[in-house]
């Protein structure tokens, strides 16, 4: 999938978000409640380096974050921020409190773990940018203990 594509998506979910607002204000009135259910795996550190912790806290961002930090706190990730930058949308200052707390139940599938990996060398060539590899780590189901 193109990145043109994941922000077309991106949009998109950040308009229903919007219009669930709206319908959470409807809710409000009628004595309902707005949810939403997330899907994302969960990371655990291939080593015990401190870059493959981060590289956990990085994952999450990109997997969980990306839909969870919009509705919770306005914004996305700072590390989605400071990795994929323009990429993404930016929201305005009405759109921040919309989304902000835009939820009343929220739901998390997750099926499986994964080991996360720092990535020391990401390719600098902008023609692979890609989200796939926007969090600069590797995820692997095999830990190789030495």
């Amino acid at each position: 999938m193109e990145v043109t594509e994941l922000k077309q998506i991106l949009d998109d979910f950040v308009i229903l978000i919007i219009s669930q607002n709206t319908r959470k204000t409807n809710a409000e009135q009628q004595n309902g409640t707005i949810g939403i259910t997330l899907c994302s795996f969960w990371y655990e550190p291939y080593s015990d380096t401190p870059a493959d912790h981060e590289a956990v806290q990085r994952m999450l961002d990109f997997k969980l974050g990306w839909h969870l930090s919009p509705i919770s706190y306005g914004d996305y990730p700072r590390s989605m921020r400071s990795i994929v930058g323009d990429r993404l949308p930016s929201f305005t200052a009405q759109e921040t409190v919309d989304l902000r707390g835009s939820y009343d139940i929220l739901g998390l599938n997750y099926y499986g773990a994964y080991y996360a990996k720092n990535l020391t060398h990401v390719d600098p060539d902008p023609t692979h940018i890609r989200y796939a590899t926007d969090s600069h780590v590797k995820t692997t189901g095999n830990q190789i203990h030495s």
